[in-house]
């Protein structure tokens, strides 16, 4: 997945919440190695882009005491809503809903070009607290 290019990521800080959220941009061109026999993007495929697109979401507002990892998923949830042909550009809309010391809440919609939606994806992450011992590379 080394053709996924960032579109844009903001930061938003309410007067409501103690922590800021995230949202991000991203898109892909579905190419030959993401499609399914049909011609269109894989299931399985469509669940990797919103496993990696969601954990790099939190990026914005990680440092090195806070969500430094990008930590580990929890849960998962695709939803696919329409076949995404060969050769379309997909953006997927990210957005960190919550994200506390230990656990993270982020969704994202698939759409094309058009704006149609083709998916929604819902992420469930756990941080990982980073480990003291010397020579630890997490």
């Amino acid at each position: 997945m080394k053709a996924i290019k960032v579109e844009s990521a903001e930061v938003t800080k309410t007067n409501y919440a103690s922590t800021p959220t995230a949202k991000t941009t991203f898109s892909i061109l579905v190419t030959a190695n993401l499609q399914n026999p049909r011609g269109n993007m894989h299931g399985g495929a469509q669940a990797l882009l919103v496993d990696m697109c969601t954990t790099m979401a939190v990026a914005p507002l990680s440092s090195e005491e806070f969500w430094h990892f990008g930590g580990l998923t929890r849960t998962l949830n695709v939803t696919c809503l329409k076949p995404i042909p060969g050769g379309e550009v997909v953006y997927i809309d990210c957005e960190v809903k919550g994200i506390g010391k230990r656990l993270a809440h982020i969704t994202c919609t698939l759409r094309n070009a058009n704006g149609d939606v083709l998916a929604l994806g819902e992420h469930g992450k756990a941080a990982i607290p980073t480990s003291r011992v010397a020579g630890s590379k997490i």
